[in-house]
């Protein structure tokens, strides 16, 4: 291998390390956002007269919503740094879309047709067991980029 090749390819590796740590960040912060989101509605079904309570699910949902979307934005330019395409339909792609609209339709519901209190908590731990399949549940069961299973 030549000497120009091999700087070629590390810079490339280096240009994609540093543009991945907006993914990660936005990433992260929308998964803690969740864990706080999913164990506030489990009590928000449990003590389902508590408005404070609510006021809280729905920030939680509102902070997570905008962070898990600035996490599919930023690793779909990341996806691009590395591999050349935007969006390949990779079952963890195709999964964090379906965690957005999970999360969107718990939004819409709310500003649309007026969902409050346990429904809108119901809904954002359905959007948890999304994101949960999402993170664990396609690394081992199905085949993609992101695989870890066999």
């Amino acid at each position: 291998m030549s000497a120009k090749r091999f700087i070629g390819r590390e810079y490339h590796m280096k240009k994609i390390l540093k543009e991945v740590w907006a993914f990660l960040c936005s990433v992260k912060l929308a998964l803690f956002t969740f864990i706080i989101l999913a164990t506030t509605s489990i009590i928000g079904t449990v003590i389902p007269q508590d408005e404070q309570l609510f006021f809280y699910i729905h920030k939680s949902l509102l902070f997570g919503f905008v962070w898990l979307s600035a996490g599919i934005i930023t690793g779909a330019v990341w996806a691009n740094s590395a591999w050349g395409t935007y969006w390949s339909w990779d079952p963890k792609e195709t999964w964090s879309l379906i965690t957005w609209f999970v999360y969107d339709s718990a939004l819409h519901a709310r500003f649309t047709k007026g969902w409050v209190g346990t429904r809108i908590a119901w809904l954002s731990i359905i959007g948890f067991l999304s994101v949960v399949f999402t993170y664990y549940g396609v690394n081992f069961l199905l085949s993609g980029l992101h695989s870890y299973g066999s």
